[in-house]
């Protein structure tokens, strides 16, 4: 259907795409320096020795440190949402480009597959999601380590709040797996091979998101690599 409207009016035809697919892999690659950071950072403190006091057998002696302290794990967490969220701003300005029909040269509004767009609002439903766990991810996305309260009779001045920051960003990942659930079947109509409702799919999609099919095998793609730049065919 693009081709054939560019065909019939080449002006019609952007000169170049906007920020949210030109700039996409300059968006995305600070997000993932973050999210690996991260990775290695939690990696590093989980095989750290964090026992107070550590004993030392040979010399006889208790040594009082602070490797329990849990600020690695609080810091990472943190900078992990706030990637997150810039990967669900950039699915959003995606998705909402997708189905408006100023944008996406020559689809049909909200990728309606019927005759009747008043009757069908396919994906209207999906954007109006996608937009409200965009505002939730950036709602998570504030920090959670800088409400640190004084405990333990000022003991323990200072805490990680580790605990808390993760699980904020547990909700955080949740939210994302539903939104790359309506950007891809969003992606799979373009095809044109879908006839059927979209909503069809999206228990389908979700348990396999869920599930790890579609993540982990992109993350096991990357456990080899070291960083370097990959080269493009």
């Amino acid at each position: 259907m693009t081709e054939r409207l560019h065909e019939i009016d080449p002006l019609q035809k952007p000169k170049q795409d906007r920020y949210a697919l030109r700039t996409s892999p300059q968006w995305l690659g600070p997000q993932i320096e973050v999210i690996r950071y991260s990775t290695k950072s939690i990696e590093r403190e989980i095989n750290s020795v964090n026992d107070n006091p550590l004993i030392d057998v040979s010399r006889n002696k208790a040594l009082h440190g602070g490797n329990f302290q849990g600020t690695p794990i609080g810091v990472s967490m943190d900078n992990t949402r706030l990637a997150i969220a810039a990967i669900g701003k950039l699915m959003f300005a995606q998705f909402s480009e997708l189905v408006n029909d100023y944008y996406n040269n020559g689809l049909p509004s909200n990728l309606y597959a019927s005759r009747d767009p008043s009757l069908d609002y396919s994906f209207k439903g999906a954007e109006i999601a996608m937009a409200a766990y965009c505002s939730e991810l950036q709602y998570l996305a504030n920090p959670v380590t800088s409400h640190v309260q004084s405990a333990e009779q000022h003991n323990q001045d200072v805490n990680s709040l580790g605990l808390i920051s993760s699980r904020k960003t547990e909700e955080a990942v949740d939210i994302l797996k539903l939104m790359f659930v309506r950007e891809e079947l969003g992606t799979e109509l373009l095809t044109g091979e879908k006839t059927r409702s979209s909503g069809e799919d999206f228990d389908k999609v979700f348990t396999a998101m869920s599930q790890g099919k579609l993540i982990d095998p992109m993350l096991d793609c990357l456990k080899e690599w070291n960083g370097a730049p990959l080269p493009i065919n």
